[in-house]
């Protein structure tokens, strides 16, 4: 049987790591003016359906990362509370 070993410390910062890219997602610019700045209808047309679809995804993308963001801060904790619950349990005997 092998080792399991879980680093909570990592975990954490991967989990601040998630809730950074959810930050960035939230407050990103739409992009849909660019089309209007170089004076193409096509191009304006194009810019103007990819930043609506990417709107909606860039907001599922966002609530996806902020899950993974709060499970791994969750994972950490618990592993931190159960290596502090074995290591008193070894030490009170």
């Amino acid at each position: 049987m092998s080792d399991l070993k879980v680093d909570a410390a990592e975990l954490s910062r991967s989990s601040s790591q998630f809730y950074r890219i959810q930050i960035q997602l939230d407050i990103a610019e739409r992009v849909t003016e660019l089309g209007e700045r170089a004076g193409h209808d096509g191009l304006d047309s194009a810019l103007r359906e990819f930043a609506n679809e990417w709107d909606i995804e860039r907001e599922h993308l966002s609530d996806k990362c902020g899950k993974l963001g709060l499970a791994l801060s969750e994972a950490a904790g618990a592993y931190t509370d159960l290596e502090s619950k074995l290591v008193a349990a070894i030490t009170d005997r």
